[in-house]
C-alpha cells in the first residue's frame, strides 16, 4: 500500500493526496488547499490558541505546529501540509478543526 493515494475535493479546501507519512511508519500525511484563505491566515490560527504549539515565521508566510502528535505546516498562501495523522478520518478531522479555528478566530 505504499503507493496508495485519494483526493477529495470539498467546497472549502481541497485535499490533494493522503498518502503513508514520510516521517512516521503507519501514518498518514495529506497536502491540503483552502479554497478562500483569509489574508491573515497564520495570525487567526495562532490566535486561536488550538494548538498544542505554533511557531509563525512571518518573513517566510508559513507557521509549523503540532496538535496530538501531528505536524502541520500552514502556509499564508493557504496550503497546509498535515503530516503524522492516524489515518484518513484523522486527517479529515484535522482539515475540519483548522477550517473551524478560521472561522471562529475571524469573529468579533
Amino acid at each position: 500500500m505504499d503507493g496508495e493515494s485519494l483526493t477529495l475535493v470539498n467546497r472549502d479546501y481541497t485535499i490533494h493526496a493522503i498518502r503513508p507519512c514520510t516521517m512516521e511508519k503507519g501514518k498518514k500525511m495529506a497536502k491540503l488547499r483552502l479554497t478562500s484563505p483569509p489574508p491573515d491566515l497564520i495570525g487567526r490560527l495562532a490566535a486561536a490558541g488550538a494548538f498544542d504549539e505554533i511557531k509563525p515565521f512571518p518573513a517566510m508566510g508559513m507557521a509549523t505546529a503540532r496538535l496530538g502528535g501531528k505536524h502541520i505546516l500552514i502556509f499564508s498562501s493557504g496550503e497546509v501540509t498535515i503530516r503524522a495523522a492516524d489515518d484518513e478520518d484523522d486527517v479529515l478531522k484535522t482539515a475540519k478543526l483548522i477550517l473551524a479555528l478560521i472561522r471562529t478566530s475571524g469573529k468579533t
